[in-house]
Protein backbone atom coordinates (compact mmCIF):
# COMPACT_ATOMS: atom_id res chain seq x y z
CA UNK A 1 0.00 0.00 0.00
CA UNK A 2 1.54 3.59 -0.98
CA UNK A 3 1.22 6.55 1.42
CA UNK A 4 0.22 10.04 -0.40
CA UNK A 5 1.51 13.16 0.98
CA UNK A 6 2.88 16.83 0.02
CA UNK A 7 5.63 19.20 0.88
CA UNK A 8 4.35 22.21 2.60
CA UNK A 9 6.78 24.05 0.76
CA UNK A 10 6.30 23.13 -3.43
CA UNK A 11 2.56 22.03 -2.83
CA UNK A 12 3.62 18.62 -5.18
CA UNK A 13 2.08 15.58 -4.18
CA UNK A 14 4.33 12.39 -4.06
CA UNK A 15 3.83 8.81 -2.84
CA UNK A 16 6.34 6.21 -0.97
CA UNK A 17 5.92 2.55 0.48
CA UNK A 18 3.85 1.94 3.53
CA UNK A 19 7.54 0.82 5.18
CA UNK A 20 8.56 4.05 5.07
CA UNK A 21 6.19 5.51 7.48
CA UNK A 22 7.36 8.15 10.05
CA UNK A 23 10.75 8.50 8.24
CA UNK A 24 12.00 11.52 6.82
CA UNK A 25 13.39 12.01 2.95
CA UNK A 26 14.62 14.69 0.50
CA UNK A 27 11.62 16.66 -1.99
CA UNK A 28 13.07 15.94 -5.02
CA UNK A 29 11.53 19.07 -6.74
CA UNK A 30 12.00 21.70 -3.65
CA UNK A 31 14.71 20.18 -2.20
CA UNK A 32 12.78 20.41 1.30
CA UNK A 33 12.90 17.92 4.22
CA UNK A 34 9.95 15.71 4.33
CA UNK A 35 8.64 13.55 7.02
CA UNK A 36 6.69 10.82 5.32
CA UNK A 37 3.22 10.40 7.40
CA UNK A 38 2.18 7.49 8.84
CA UNK A 39 -1.07 5.68 7.26
CA UNK A 40 -2.92 6.46 10.29
CA UNK A 41 -2.49 10.22 10.30
CA UNK A 42 -2.40 10.95 7.18
CA UNK A 43 -6.14 12.73 6.91
CA UNK A 44 -6.50 13.56 10.93
CA UNK A 45 -6.40 17.82 11.66
CA UNK A 46 -3.74 18.57 13.62
CA UNK A 47 -4.56 19.26 17.30
CA UNK A 48 -2.98 22.60 19.49
CA UNK A 49 -2.43 21.54 23.01
CA UNK A 50 -2.13 24.35 25.40
CA UNK A 51 1.46 24.95 26.69
CA UNK A 52 2.01 24.85 30.14
CA UNK A 53 3.87 28.00 31.65
CA UNK A 54 7.40 28.63 31.56
CA UNK A 55 9.67 28.04 34.49
CA UNK A 56 11.42 31.05 35.82
CA UNK A 57 14.87 31.14 36.17
CA UNK A 58 14.92 32.79 39.31
CA UNK A 59 12.98 30.04 41.18
CA UNK A 60 15.84 28.26 41.03
CA UNK A 61 18.90 29.49 43.58
CA UNK A 62 22.46 28.40 42.98
CA UNK A 63 22.62 26.66 45.87
CA UNK A 64 19.26 24.42 45.15
CA UNK A 65 19.32 20.88 44.27
CA UNK A 66 16.17 20.80 42.43
CA UNK A 67 17.10 20.66 38.66
CA UNK A 68 14.51 20.91 35.94
CA UNK A 69 13.37 17.51 36.00
CA UNK A 70 13.29 16.42 31.49
CA UNK A 71 11.64 13.38 30.71
CA UNK A 72 13.39 11.82 28.10
CA UNK A 73 13.23 13.01 23.99
CA UNK A 74 14.81 10.17 22.71
CA UNK A 75 14.50 6.23 23.30
CA UNK A 76 17.62 5.02 21.60
CA UNK A 77 20.64 6.68 22.62
CA UNK A 78 23.20 7.71 20.37
CA UNK A 79 26.68 9.39 22.13
CA UNK A 80 28.70 11.41 20.48
CA UNK A 81 30.41 14.83 21.44
CA UNK A 82 29.28 17.18 24.18
CA UNK A 83 27.65 20.84 24.61
CA UNK A 84 28.13 22.68 27.57
CA UNK A 85 25.08 25.46 28.26
CA UNK A 86 25.90 27.81 30.60
CA UNK A 87 24.72 31.48 31.81
CA UNK A 88 26.78 33.54 33.43
CA UNK A 89 26.02 36.27 36.21
CA UNK A 90 27.85 39.65 36.25
CA UNK A 91 29.17 38.49 39.54
CA UNK A 92 30.79 35.64 37.52
CA UNK A 93 28.32 32.96 38.94
CA UNK A 94 26.94 30.35 36.44
CA UNK A 95 23.12 29.31 36.71
CA UNK A 96 21.35 27.10 34.31
CA UNK A 97 18.51 28.44 31.61
CA UNK A 98 15.31 27.42 32.23
CA UNK A 99 13.64 23.38 31.18
CA UNK A 100 11.77 25.12 28.41
CA UNK A 101 14.50 26.87 26.82
CA UNK A 102 16.66 24.32 26.99
CA UNK A 103 14.14 21.88 25.58
CA UNK A 104 13.46 24.75 22.62
CA UNK A 105 17.03 24.90 22.26
CA UNK A 106 17.07 20.99 21.45
CA UNK A 107 14.18 20.89 19.15
CA UNK A 108 16.39 23.49 16.88
CA UNK A 109 19.52 21.29 17.13
CA UNK A 110 17.07 18.34 16.03
CA UNK A 111 15.63 20.39 13.22
CA UNK A 112 19.27 21.04 11.75
CA UNK A 113 20.04 17.50 12.19
CA UNK A 114 17.38 16.60 9.65
CA UNK A 115 19.87 18.12 7.20
CA UNK A 116 22.32 15.37 7.83
CA UNK A 117 24.70 16.85 11.21
CA UNK A 118 25.42 14.27 14.22
CA UNK A 119 23.77 15.05 17.46
CA UNK A 120 25.15 14.38 20.40
CA UNK A 121 24.92 14.54 24.45
CA UNK A 122 24.15 17.79 25.71
CA UNK A 123 24.69 18.42 29.07
CA UNK A 124 23.71 21.49 31.64
CA UNK A 125 26.49 21.79 33.90
CA UNK A 126 25.89 23.52 37.75
CA UNK A 127 26.88 27.35 39.11
CA UNK A 128 28.99 25.43 41.85
CA UNK A 129 29.18 22.19 42.23
CA UNK A 130 29.88 21.40 38.70
CA UNK A 131 26.52 18.66 38.55
CA UNK A 132 25.80 17.89 34.74
CA UNK A 133 22.27 16.81 33.64
CA UNK A 134 22.78 14.60 30.07
CA UNK A 135 20.44 13.90 27.48
CA UNK A 136 21.12 12.06 24.43
CA UNK A 137 20.13 13.39 20.85
CA UNK A 138 19.67 11.07 17.61
CA UNK A 139 22.09 10.69 15.02
CA UNK A 140 19.35 11.48 12.15
CA UNK A 141 20.13 10.59 8.65
CA UNK A 142 17.54 10.87 4.92
CA UNK A 143 16.76 7.75 3.54
CA UNK A 144 16.59 6.82 -0.20
CA UNK A 145 13.15 6.61 -0.60
CA UNK A 146 12.07 6.70 -4.13
CA UNK A 147 9.08 9.15 -4.24
CA UNK A 148 6.32 9.43 -7.13
CA UNK A 149 4.71 12.81 -7.79
CA UNK A 150 0.79 11.81 -8.15
CA UNK A 151 -0.85 12.46 -11.51
CA UNK A 152 -3.95 13.64 -12.27
CA UNK A 153 -6.57 12.85 -14.87
CA UNK A 154 -9.27 15.24 -16.14
CA UNK A 155 -12.64 14.55 -14.38
CA UNK A 156 -15.17 14.74 -17.52
CA UNK A 157 -17.96 15.19 -14.92
CA UNK A 158 -16.77 18.89 -13.33
CA UNK A 159 -16.25 21.52 -15.45
CA UNK A 160 -15.30 25.01 -14.76
CA UNK A 161 -16.21 28.21 -17.47
CA UNK A 162 -12.70 29.28 -19.01
CA UNK A 163 -13.79 31.70 -21.22
CA UNK A 164 -17.12 33.11 -23.36
CA UNK A 165 -16.99 34.55 -26.82
CA UNK A 166 -19.46 36.44 -28.31
CA UNK A 167 -20.64 35.90 -31.99
CA UNK A 168 -21.45 38.76 -33.89
CA UNK A 169 -22.43 37.31 -37.10
CA UNK A 170 -25.64 35.42 -37.27
CA UNK A 171 -25.85 31.97 -36.95
CA UNK A 172 -22.70 29.46 -35.85
CA UNK A 173 -22.91 26.16 -37.08
CA UNK A 174 -19.27 24.56 -36.41
CA UNK A 175 -16.46 24.24 -34.39
CA UNK A 176 -13.18 22.32 -34.39
CA UNK A 177 -9.76 21.76 -32.32
CA UNK A 178 -6.28 22.18 -34.07
CA UNK A 179 -3.92 19.45 -33.01
CA UNK A 180 -2.06 20.66 -30.53
CA UNK A 181 -4.77 21.89 -28.41
CA UNK A 182 -3.84 25.36 -29.00
CA UNK A 183 -6.29 27.22 -31.22
CA UNK A 184 -10.46 26.78 -32.01
CA UNK A 185 -11.94 27.51 -34.76
CA UNK A 186 -15.66 28.60 -35.36
CA UNK A 187 -17.72 28.93 -38.52
CA UNK A 188 -21.20 30.58 -39.31
CA UNK A 189 -22.76 33.25 -41.02
CA UNK A 190 -26.19 34.67 -42.16
CA UNK A 191 -28.63 33.13 -44.06
CA UNK A 192 -31.84 34.60 -45.66
CA UNK A 193 -34.59 34.28 -48.44
CA UNK A 194 -35.87 36.92 -50.13
CA UNK A 195 -38.85 34.86 -51.35
CA UNK A 196 -39.38 30.85 -51.80
CA UNK A 197 -37.90 30.13 -55.46
CA UNK A 198 -34.96 32.22 -54.89
CA UNK A 199 -31.35 31.29 -53.55
CA UNK A 200 -30.88 32.73 -49.95
CA UNK A 201 -28.65 36.05 -49.23
CA UNK A 202 -25.95 34.68 -47.24
CA UNK A 203 -22.73 35.68 -46.16
CA UNK A 204 -20.00 33.63 -44.10
CA UNK A 205 -17.66 33.86 -41.12
CA UNK A 206 -14.52 31.97 -39.63
CA UNK A 207 -12.63 32.37 -36.70
CA UNK A 208 -9.75 31.58 -34.96
CA UNK A 209 -8.94 32.20 -31.69
CA UNK A 210 -6.13 30.86 -29.00
CA UNK A 211 -6.87 28.78 -26.15
CA UNK A 212 -4.78 30.00 -23.90
CA UNK A 213 -4.47 33.62 -24.17
CA UNK A 214 -8.27 34.15 -25.69
CA UNK A 215 -7.20 36.44 -28.28
CA UNK A 216 -8.52 36.85 -31.15
CA UNK A 217 -6.29 35.38 -33.70
CA UNK A 218 -7.54 35.20 -37.57
CA UNK A 219 -11.44 36.27 -39.65
CA UNK A 220 -11.83 35.11 -42.52
CA UNK A 221 -15.03 36.95 -43.98
CA UNK A 222 -16.60 34.93 -47.40
CA UNK A 223 -19.67 38.02 -48.95
CA UNK A 224 -21.17 34.81 -50.64
CA UNK A 225 -22.19 31.98 -48.48
CA UNK A 226 -22.50 30.71 -44.94
CA UNK A 227 -19.71 28.39 -43.57
CA UNK A 228 -20.98 25.02 -42.78
CA UNK A 229 -18.30 22.90 -41.79
CA UNK A 230 -14.61 23.40 -40.93
CA UNK A 231 -11.70 20.83 -40.06
CA UNK A 232 -7.75 21.01 -39.19
CA UNK A 233 -5.12 19.26 -41.17
CA UNK A 234 -2.79 17.39 -38.74
CA UNK A 235 0.04 20.26 -38.95
CA UNK A 236 -2.43 22.95 -37.55
CA UNK A 237 -1.41 25.38 -40.15
CA UNK A 238 -3.44 24.04 -42.23
CA UNK A 239 -7.82 24.16 -42.36
CA UNK A 240 -10.50 23.13 -45.10
CA UNK A 241 -13.67 25.41 -45.26
CA UNK A 242 -16.71 24.68 -46.43
CA UNK A 243 -20.20 25.76 -47.81
CA UNK A 244 -22.59 24.89 -49.61
CA UNK A 245 -21.47 25.50 -52.44
CA UNK A 246 -17.27 25.57 -52.69
CA UNK A 247 -14.45 24.27 -49.94
CA UNK A 248 -11.58 26.00 -49.64
CA UNK A 249 -8.10 25.41 -48.13
CA UNK A 250 -5.97 27.84 -46.08
CA UNK A 251 -3.23 29.12 -44.08
CA UNK A 252 -4.38 29.02 -40.43
CA UNK A 253 -1.74 32.11 -40.15
CA UNK A 254 -2.49 34.28 -42.78
CA UNK A 255 -5.87 33.00 -43.88
CA UNK A 256 -4.61 33.08 -47.39
CA UNK A 257 -6.36 30.96 -50.04
CA UNK A 258 -4.51 28.23 -51.26
CA UNK A 259 -7.06 25.71 -52.46
CA UNK A 260 -10.61 26.24 -54.01
CA UNK A 261 -12.53 23.20 -54.48
CA UNK A 262 -15.69 22.92 -56.94
CA UNK A 263 -17.48 21.30 -54.01
CA UNK A 264 -19.28 22.53 -51.36
CA UNK A 265 -21.59 20.75 -48.82
CA UNK A 266 -24.66 21.80 -46.02
CA UNK A 267 -23.22 18.52 -43.52
CA UNK A 268 -19.56 18.40 -42.23
CA UNK A 269 -16.94 17.80 -44.29
CA UNK A 270 -13.95 14.69 -43.54
CA UNK A 271 -10.76 14.07 -43.80
CA UNK A 272 -8.58 10.78 -43.58
CA UNK A 273 -4.72 12.41 -42.85
CA UNK A 274 -3.80 8.52 -42.94
CA UNK A 275 -4.62 8.56 -46.60
CA UNK A 276 -4.53 12.28 -47.72
CA UNK A 277 -8.36 12.14 -48.55
CA UNK A 278 -10.54 14.99 -48.59
CA UNK A 279 -14.03 13.66 -48.52
CA UNK A 280 -16.55 16.73 -48.98
CA UNK A 281 -19.21 14.20 -50.27
CA UNK A 282 -19.46 10.58 -49.43
CA UNK A 283 -19.48 9.97 -53.39
CA UNK A 284 -16.84 13.47 -53.74
CA UNK A 285 -13.34 12.92 -52.34
CA UNK A 286 -10.21 15.22 -53.19
CA UNK A 287 -6.52 14.61 -52.41
CA UNK A 288 -5.86 16.86 -49.20
CA UNK A 289 -2.47 17.79 -49.96
CA UNK A 290 -2.67 18.73 -54.20
CA UNK A 291 -6.84 19.40 -54.44
CA UNK A 292 -7.25 16.69 -57.31
CA UNK A 293 -10.20 14.68 -57.79
CA UNK A 294 -9.72 11.30 -56.89
CA UNK A 295 -12.37 7.94 -57.31
CA UNK A 296 -14.48 7.63 -53.94
CA UNK A 297 -15.78 3.70 -53.22
CA UNK A 298 -18.92 4.86 -52.02
CA UNK A 299 -21.97 5.80 -54.70
CA UNK A 300 -24.13 6.79 -51.66
CA UNK A 301 -25.42 10.19 -51.32
CA UNK A 302 -25.40 10.28 -47.74
CA UNK A 303 -24.57 13.40 -45.26
CA UNK A 304 -22.94 12.85 -42.11
CA UNK A 305 -19.60 10.90 -42.63
CA UNK A 306 -16.10 10.29 -40.28
CA UNK A 307 -13.44 8.24 -41.02
CA UNK A 308 -12.09 5.87 -38.07
CA UNK A 309 -8.96 6.34 -36.97
CA UNK A 310 -6.46 3.78 -38.67
CA UNK A 311 -7.96 5.55 -42.00
CA UNK A 312 -9.37 1.98 -43.05
CA UNK A 313 -13.36 2.63 -42.30
CA UNK A 314 -15.90 4.95 -43.04
CA UNK A 315 -19.31 5.85 -41.13
CA UNK A 316 -21.74 7.02 -43.91
CA UNK A 317 -25.01 7.72 -42.12
CA UNK A 318 -25.58 3.80 -41.14
CA UNK A 319 -22.98 2.15 -43.72
CA UNK A 320 -19.49 1.44 -42.74
CA UNK A 321 -17.53 0.88 -45.52
CA UNK A 322 -14.04 -0.71 -46.24
CA UNK A 323 -12.01 1.79 -48.11
CA UNK A 324 -9.17 -0.87 -49.04
CA UNK A 325 -11.82 -3.04 -50.92
CA UNK A 326 -14.43 -0.50 -51.67
CA UNK A 327 -17.90 -2.94 -49.77
CA UNK A 328 -20.00 -2.26 -47.15
CA UNK A 329 -19.00 -3.86 -43.87
CA UNK A 330 -21.41 -3.27 -41.43
CA UNK A 331 -24.77 -1.32 -41.20
CA UNK A 332 -25.30 -0.05 -38.03
CA UNK A 333 -28.87 -1.41 -36.33
CA UNK A 334 -30.95 0.89 -34.35
CA UNK A 335 -33.53 -1.89 -33.67
CA UNK A 336 -36.43 -0.58 -34.97
CA UNK A 337 -35.78 2.83 -33.05
CA UNK A 338 -36.00 6.20 -35.65
CA UNK A 339 -33.02 8.03 -36.06
CA UNK A 340 -32.99 12.12 -36.50
CA UNK A 341 -29.27 12.91 -36.76
CA UNK A 342 -26.55 10.77 -38.08
CA UNK A 343 -23.02 12.27 -36.83
CA UNK A 344 -20.80 9.75 -35.46
CA UNK A 345 -18.10 9.18 -33.77
CA UNK A 346 -15.05 6.46 -33.97
CA UNK A 347 -13.37 6.07 -30.27
CA UNK A 348 -9.88 6.21 -30.37
CA UNK A 349 -9.05 2.06 -30.93
CA UNK A 350 -11.74 2.45 -33.91
CA UNK A 351 -13.53 -0.52 -32.35
CA UNK A 352 -16.90 1.59 -31.52
CA UNK A 353 -18.38 4.41 -33.14
CA UNK A 354 -21.05 6.36 -30.79
CA UNK A 355 -24.50 8.12 -32.80
CA UNK A 356 -27.09 9.58 -31.69
CA UNK A 357 -28.81 7.23 -29.26
CA UNK A 358 -26.30 4.35 -28.82
CA UNK A 359 -22.51 2.72 -29.34
CA UNK A 360 -21.97 -0.26 -31.73
CA UNK A 361 -18.96 -1.98 -32.40
CA UNK A 362 -17.65 -1.91 -35.78
CA UNK A 363 -17.06 -5.16 -36.24
CA UNK A 364 -20.42 -6.32 -37.64
CA UNK A 365 -22.36 -3.33 -36.32
CA UNK A 366 -23.93 -4.93 -33.48
CA UNK A 367 -24.85 -2.19 -30.72
CA UNK A 368 -23.45 -2.22 -27.39
CA UNK A 369 -26.18 -0.74 -25.62
CA UNK A 370 -29.06 2.04 -26.72
CA UNK A 371 -30.35 4.77 -24.99
CA UNK A 372 -34.03 5.66 -24.36
CA UNK A 373 -35.74 7.13 -27.98
CA UNK A 374 -36.14 10.61 -27.20
CA UNK A 375 -38.35 11.79 -30.47
CA UNK A 376 -37.63 15.88 -28.87
CA UNK A 377 -33.66 15.49 -28.90
CA UNK A 378 -31.73 16.25 -32.26
CA UNK A 379 -28.18 15.58 -31.73
CA UNK A 380 -25.73 18.11 -32.79
CA UNK A 381 -22.23 16.95 -31.94
CA UNK A 382 -20.67 13.20 -30.52
CA UNK A 383 -16.84 12.85 -28.72
CA UNK A 384 -15.27 10.35 -27.46
CA UNK A 385 -12.76 11.22 -24.32
CA UNK A 386 -9.02 10.59 -24.57
CA UNK A 387 -9.51 7.41 -22.81
CA UNK A 388 -12.59 6.37 -24.30
CA UNK A 389 -14.19 5.99 -21.32
CA UNK A 390 -17.54 8.59 -21.94
CA UNK A 391 -19.05 9.55 -24.61
CA UNK A 392 -20.20 13.63 -24.85
CA UNK A 393 -23.45 14.76 -27.15
CA UNK A 394 -24.80 17.41 -27.59
CA UNK A 395 -28.37 17.91 -28.62
CA UNK A 396 -30.76 21.44 -29.69
CA UNK A 397 -32.56 20.98 -26.21
CA UNK A 398 -29.22 22.69 -25.10
CA UNK A 399 -28.33 19.55 -23.17
CA UNK A 400 -24.83 18.03 -23.08
CA UNK A 401 -24.40 14.38 -21.73
CA UNK A 402 -21.97 12.46 -20.96
CA UNK A 403 -22.11 9.14 -21.20
CA UNK A 404 -20.74 5.59 -19.87
CA UNK A 405 -18.91 3.98 -22.76
CA UNK A 406 -19.04 0.79 -20.44
CA UNK A 407 -22.94 0.64 -19.44
CA UNK A 408 -24.62 3.67 -21.27
CA UNK A 409 -25.49 4.80 -18.45
CA UNK A 410 -25.67 8.77 -18.21
CA UNK A 411 -23.46 10.29 -16.14
CA UNK A 412 -24.06 13.67 -15.93
CA UNK A 413 -26.51 16.11 -17.87
CA UNK A 414 -25.36 19.80 -18.06
CA UNK A 415 -27.62 22.40 -19.58
CA UNK A 416 -25.25 25.54 -20.77
CA UNK A 417 -27.05 26.79 -23.46
CA UNK A 418 -30.71 27.35 -24.67
CA UNK A 419 -29.45 25.75 -27.96
CA UNK A 420 -26.31 23.71 -28.73
CA UNK A 421 -24.97 23.69 -32.34
CA UNK A 422 -22.08 21.55 -32.14
CA UNK A 423 -18.73 20.60 -29.39
CA UNK A 424 -15.41 19.99 -30.09
CA UNK A 425 -13.20 18.56 -27.25
CA UNK A 426 -9.16 19.15 -27.18
CA UNK A 427 -7.38 16.10 -28.05
CA UNK A 428 -5.80 15.91 -24.39
CA UNK A 429 -9.64 15.99 -23.20
CA UNK A 430 -8.71 18.98 -21.20
CA UNK A 431 -10.80 21.50 -23.17
CA UNK A 432 -14.18 21.35 -24.42
CA UNK A 433 -15.70 23.99 -26.57
CA UNK A 434 -19.46 24.66 -27.16
CA UNK A 435 -21.41 26.37 -29.50
CA UNK A 436 -25.21 27.98 -29.50
CA UNK A 437 -27.25 30.46 -28.42
CA UNK A 438 -27.04 31.22 -24.38
CA UNK A 439 -29.89 31.98 -21.85
CA UNK A 440 -29.81 35.45 -22.70
CA UNK A 441 -30.74 35.07 -26.53
CA UNK A 442 -27.00 35.51 -27.75
CA UNK A 443 -24.67 33.50 -29.84
CA UNK A 444 -21.44 32.64 -27.98
CA UNK A 445 -18.73 30.32 -27.98
CA UNK A 446 -18.53 28.74 -24.54
CA UNK A 447 -14.32 27.34 -23.97
CA UNK A 448 -14.56 24.72 -20.71
CA UNK A 449 -11.72 23.12 -18.56
CA UNK A 450 -11.91 19.84 -17.15
CA UNK A 451 -11.19 19.69 -13.25
CA UNK A 452 -8.90 17.31 -12.42
CA UNK A 453 -8.88 13.70 -10.18
CA UNK A 454 -5.55 11.49 -9.38
CA UNK A 455 -5.03 9.12 -11.52
CA UNK A 456 -6.15 5.73 -10.12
Amino acid sequence: MAIKFSCQQCGKIFSAQEKYAGRYTKCPVCGRILQISTPAFQNSEETMTPAPPPLSPDSLTPDSDEWPKLPPLFETPRPSSALTLTNKHANGSQRPRSAWSAAIIVGLCVAFGLGGWTLGRIEWVGPSHGRRKTVDAPQVSLLPVTLREATTVPDYSRWQLQETFRWNHGEVTCVAFSSDGRTIAVGGGTHRRTDTSGDPIESGLLQLWDTKSGAAKLSVADSEHEIRSVVFYPDGATLAVSDRRKTRVIDAQSGATRVILPSGSHFPIALNPRRNVLAIKPDVFYDSLSGQPIPSPITNHGTNMVFSPDGTLLCEDLDLWNLDTGKQVARLSFLGISVRSTLAAFSHDGKMIAMEYGLWKTAGGKPVWLQAHDKSRFVTGVAFTPDDRFVLTSDRNGELRISEVSTGRVARVFRWHDEVEGLALSPDGALLVTIGTAADGLVKVKVWRASTREAE
